[in-house]
């Protein structure tokens, strides 16, 4: 009680100061300013730790480097055809059993191919000068060998050629002489291919009866008498080869049906009377435009053409 009377007298006494202090007009004293606050720290951008990279850089183009020129001179390519007359043809005949003598027909009208009535063969031999006419450097399109048959003693019969191998003769026999149809020969004059003989009597044939490929060139099937016509394209190749080398061009060998008797066929020879039946080869070839035509000429460039082999 006593505590709370003491308060009260001090803070009337306090009262009564503060009222006689605003009587006087003394200014109260100002409370103390809080003390200045440090302004907040001013937030610095932070730089982007990723580096900007350029760019990726594009290669340039490639500088297009200038074809060469290339100037296509045209050849103009010219096809020829031409008919050649064969330059030797002869026939050899087989011997009998138990006969030496042997029988050609070099000179003869006639030439044979195919078996006789007892079964004996008789076989053609026949060539052409192909550098005659052809020039070196020509590509061979076609070629069509021609024989007329004169006569006959069978049916139907298919006749081959074949590629002959080694080279032969025609030397001066003459079938008519002992026959006039020629179908047994003459005897063997010098230069004559016989049955064992390349050239009568000094050069034989490895086989007798002839050294030819195995492969015919070309096969007709002949019956009645009239014009026959063998072509292929082997036969074209045959000439072909005989161009590029002519020291292989040995001609070909006609042989008929030698499986059986009387299958004998006739055709006209070179010596034959009648101009149109001898034997032909007829070549289309291609040279280019301005080469020389004529054999034995030197090659000019030849372009390619594809015939379709």
């Amino acid at each position: 009680m006593r505590h709370s009377l003491k308060s009260r007298i001090g803070l009337a006494a306090a009262a009564l100061i503060a009222v006689a202090a605003a009587a006087c007009g003394s200014e109260p004293t100002p409370a103390p300013a809080p003390a200045p606050q440090p302004p907040p720290p001013t937030a610095t951008a932070i730089p982007p730790t990723a580096t900007a990279l350029p760019p990726t850089q594009t290669p340039p183009p490639p500088t297009a480097t200038a074809e060469p020129t290339v100037t296509a001179t045209a050849v103009a390519v010219v096809e020829q055809t031409v008919t050649l007359t064969s330059i030797k043809d002869n026939t050899i005949y087989e011997p009998l059993i138990g006969v030496f003598v042997l029988n050609s027909n070099g000179r003869g009208s006639h030439i044979f191919a195919g078996n006789n009535n007892g079964g004996f063969a008789r076989r053609a031999l026949i060539a052409f000068d192909v550098d005659e006419q052809i020039p070196a450097n020509a590509i061979i399109v076609d070629a069509i060998l021609r024989l007329h048959l004169s006569r006959t003693i069978s049916l139907e019969q298919t006749i081959e050629v074949h590629r002959l191998l080694r080279n032969w003769g025609e030397g001066a026999s003459d079938g008519s002489t002992v026959n006039l149809q020629e179908g047994q020969g003459a005897p063997t004059q010098q230069g004559d291919a016989t049955w064992m003989h390349r050239v009568f009597d000094t050069e034989m044939w490895e086989v007798p009866g002839g050294d030819f490929s195995d492969a015919a060139s070309a096969g007709e099937s002949v019956g009645d008498v009239g014009d026959y016509a063998w072509n292929s394209k082997r036969l074209t190749a045959d000439v072909q080869m005989w161009v590029d080398d002519p020291s292989s061009n040995f001609g070909w060998i006609v042989i008929g049906n030698e499986s059986i008797n009387k299958t004998a066929k006739r055709f006209d020879s070179r010596e034959n009377a009648t101009a149109a039946n001898r034997p032909s080869l007829q070549v289309t070839f291609a040279v280019p435009e301005g080469s020389a035509s004529g054999g034995g000429a030197e090659p000019s460039p030849t372009p390619y053409v594809d015939l379709g082999f």
